[in-house]
């Protein structure tokens, strides 16, 4: 729904957000990086339940997110990465040593 010039995050966007994610965790094959990836998730879909009331109270929305909330976003996004590294790693030395 588009109220004036920003969009209103539904409970329905995030129920598919959710969907989409599942999609994406049910395609890989490892179970550990399910489990990493899934995690990651979860905590991204908290951080924008946790700002989600918020949105509807700025007349300008907060779509872009608010600096807590994208700062909150960055730190998730580096752990990840610094998580999902030490993966990728563990994986292609796997595949080297047949």
């Amino acid at each position: 729904m588009i109220i004036g010039e920003y969009r209103v995050i539904t409970k329905e966007d995030r129920a598919r957000q959710k969907a989409i994610y599942a999609a994406h965790v049910a395609k890989l094959a490892d179970a550990e990086a399910r489990q990493l990836v899934a995690e990651h998730f979860r905590r991204r879909m908290e951080i924008f339940e946790k700002y989600d009331p918020y949105r509807d109270t700025f007349p300008t929305g907060l779509d872009g997110g608010s600096p807590d909330e994208n700062r909150e976003l960055r730190e998730e996004t580096k752990r990840f990465d610094k998580a999902w590294s030490i993966y990728a790693e563990k994986k292609k030395n796997k595949k080297v040593t047949l």
